[in-house]
């Protein structure tokens, strides 16, 4: 594994704080397991996330001088303390700075390999963050594409991006925040007065939000056949299978009949096949930021994705075709949405 993330530095000519991207682009890090020999029982895998999860970067063989070094600054004994001398001087050779222009940081553990395709057929994607990445990939392309004329168009085609929906969304960039509603509040005002609309007032965008729809995109589990009995057996996401409607009865998904209906109408208009995905009642189930969306802003939201195995794990893995039809489905409801919403939604 190797690191990446955020590095605050203090640039030499202004003097003031600025934020730099990092990726150390090749592997320093291992968190290798305990050898199953020394284990209790061979048959489980267990681990303390203090105790178990720290990663091997260096021994002290190579090591040299260290923070009593009369010719180191008291900057840099703070920044080696931190993050310690061989990976604070790696920092600042990748960011091409003075270690002592480090002042804090917000750095993760990544899997160094490549995604790649594979399979006899080389029909699957693997790789590691596709549990979001997947959704935003094929977003931002389908946005990018959108052919869409917006002079002649009732709505406006946008895609949010949000952060940390996997430790809870409750950030300031999380959809558990202000930021989405805030910031959609302000694109409604700075539109509305440049048109004719000039006193919009709080009622104009609340309203607004009422006749909008949003789709929570994010990966679904797809039937994974070593479990079979972990899966509801009319409601089984197969790779390939097409976009994945996802619904839940205790509202863990946003998915309810008007908002799947006008994705099944879309998704015909697209000629992109789907699937439906309803959790075991006796299993638990994952949610998404789709009832947070829904919840706060009081915008209808449905919950879709594609089918994936291995969720969470460093690599996961989808279908080639499941992407492409991913892609075309939000095409079509960039370019299809005010023409299949009907009555269910009204403008």
């Amino acid at each position: 594994m190797s690191l990446a993330g955020k590095v605050i530095i203090k640039d030499e000519k202004t003097n003031k704080l600025t934020s730099r991207l990092l990726r150390i682009n090749h592997p320093i890090l291992r968190i290798p397991n305990l050898a199953i020999h020394l284990t209790s029982d061979r048959n489980k895998f267990e681990w303390n996330n203090e105790n178990h999860l720290k990663a091997v970067m260096s021994t002290t063989f190579f090591d040299q001088k260290e923070n009593n070094d009369s010719s180191i600054s008291e900057e840099e004994k703070v920044v080696n303390k931190k993050l310690g001398l061989k990976l604070s001087n790696l920092i600042a050779k990748e960011l091409q700075i003075e270690k002592k222009q480090i002042i804090d940081f917000d750095l993760c553990l990544y899997d160094t390999h490549d995604s790649c395709l594979l399979g006899i057929d080389e029909e699957f994607v693997s790789s590691g963050r596709l549990d979001n990445l997947g959704s935003s990939l094929v977003s931002v392309h389908a946005l990018i594409n959108d052919s869409t004329n917006i002079n002649n168009q009732a709505s406006i085609n946008f895609i949010a991006l949000f952060d940390n929906e996997e430790v809870g969304s409750l950030s300031f960039q999380g959809a558990d925040s202000e930021f989405f509603g805030k910031n959609l509040e302000r694109i409604f005002r700075t539109i509305a007065k440049k048109s004719e609309e000039k006193n919009s007032s709080e009622d104009d965008f609340l309203a607004c939000c009422a006749r909008s729809f949003v789709l929570s995109a994010d990966m679904a589990h797809a039937f994974h056949p070593n479990y079979s009995e972990k899966y509801q057996s009319d409601h089984r996401p197969m790779i390939h299978g097409g976009v994945t409607i996802k619904i839940n009865p205790q509202s863990r998904y946003s998915t309810d009949s008007e908002g799947s209906s006008i994705l099944k109408e879309i998704a015909n208009k697209a000629k992109v096949p789907y699937q439906e995905f309803i959790v075991r009642q006796d299993s638990p189930c994952g949610t998404t930021i789709g009832p947070i969306i829904a919840g706060k802003l009081g915008i209808k939201t449905a919950d879709i994705g594609i089918p994936q195995f291995a969720m969470h794990s460093i690599r996961e893995m989808c279908g080639v075709c499941d992407l492409e039809y991913y892609r075309r489905f939000f095409e079509g409801f960039f370019s299809e949405y005010e023409n299949s919403v009907g009555d269910l939604i009204k403008y």
